[in-house]
């Protein structure tokens, strides 16, 4: 089912064929849906034995039913819709997740009209994709690490993807400054070199030997790749290019108060020692820095050693620091997995 606009033919509708014969599409139990609307499909996904189909301008749903109709359909959502078809995905428990012609990540979690906006946290990232952009936006659900993620053009001038977007399973999101055009999974796989082929002569190879392949103990890698048609190891890759080091980093922002109001602004804390809670690595260091209060610029505190076979490992870092709110950072080039930091200080007037 179409329409056509400036020479253009859109889909409006669906059809079906017959549940017997697949060749037949006019006859016995075969049929049609048609969305009502000049705007054309766009994309959709599946929800709970649901099929949704997104318009430009409108999101619809079908489902089976015990009749001579075969499907029914009825219209969800009126003036939301989606110009991005690869950006349907589902989450960990079902729900649909796309990205809707406001520029806004939604998710379908019922049939009713309400379709929650999830992005409101990064909601600029989304904001800023050109409209003319919209069919570079690609999803991608990860069931291992339980991650919905978006590769998206952001910026006035973009014409190919440059953020991944991913948010968790609690709903945190997480900008990655990483280019990808496409997802994929792979398993390593070891097979047969000219120096390790177990046979004295070619003559004792049999076909089978030859196209041997031998699966290796791990889990299937998550990669991606890009416009320059490099492929990446997602979570696993530890240097850019294979050549240079990533910097990690994580940061929080402190006034070391629970006070809700304004008195923790207001009062001073000496910090003279820092403990910092990581997991044991085989190898490896972290940075700590600080911006106290109106810094501009990061001040280191310290470095220590990952180090450990515990499986975690509580580093104490003296410092004297003194500050009213403070942004901390930890940063490094190799692999680190922080879990806490606990702050050793006494309040020191206002003044």
């Amino acid at each position: 089912m179409a329409h056509t606009f400036k020479t253009s033919v859109f889909a409006s509708g669906i059809d079906w064929s017959a549940q017997s014969d697949e060749d037949n599409w006019l006859t016995s139990d075969s049929g049609a849906a048609v969305f009502d609307g000049a705007d054309p499909i766009t994309g959709g996904g599946a929800y709970k034995h649901r099929l949704i189909i997104a318009k430009a301008e409108s999101i619809h749903a079908m489902w089976l039913v015990v009749s001579d109709l075969i499907f029914n359909a009825a219209k969800i959502k009126q003036n939301i819709g989606s110009f991005s078809p690869h950006s349907f995905i589902n989450g960990v428990d079902g729900e649909l997740f796309f990205l809707a012609s406001d520029k806004t990540i939604r998710v379908i979690r019922g049939l009713g009209s309400r379709l929650p906006v999830v992005s409101e946290p990064i909601w600029k990232s989304f904001w800023d994709i050109p409209d003319e952009q919209f069919g570079l936006v690609r999803g991608h659900y990860i069931r291992r690490y339980k991650h919905t993620i978006w590769a998206i053009p952001s910026g006035p001038e973009e014409t190919a993807n440059n953020i991944l977007c991913v948010r968790d399973e609690s709903g945190r999101w997480i900008e990655m400054d990483t280019a990808v055009t496409a997802f994929g999974r792979y398993r390593r796989h070891a097979g047969f070199t000219i120096d390790t082929i177990p046979y004295p002569t070619i003559d004792e190879i049999g076909w089978d030997e030859i196209d041997f392949i031998e699966t290796v103990t791990g889990f299937r890698q998550e990669i991606v790749s890009d416009a320059s048609g490099y492929t990446y190891n997602l979570y696993g890759a530890e240097k850019e290019g294979e050549t240079s080091d990533y910097t990690g980093f994580f940061t929080l922002g402190t006034t070391l108060t629970t006070d809700s109001k304004t008195d923790g602004l207001l009062e001073f804390k000496r910090v003279n020692k820092v403990t910092l809670i990581f997991r044991g690595e085989t190898t490896g260091t972290a940075l700590l820095q600080i911006k106290a209060d109106f810094a501009g610029e990061w001040t280191d505190i310290g470095t220590v050693t990952l180090t450990s076979t515990a499986d975690y490992t509580w580093l104490e870092l003296p410092c004297d620091l003194r500050f009213r709110h403070a942004q901390i950072k930890i940063s490094a080039t190799n692999r680190f997995k922080f879990v806490g930091i606990l702050f050793h200080y006494e309040p020191d007037g206002q003044r």
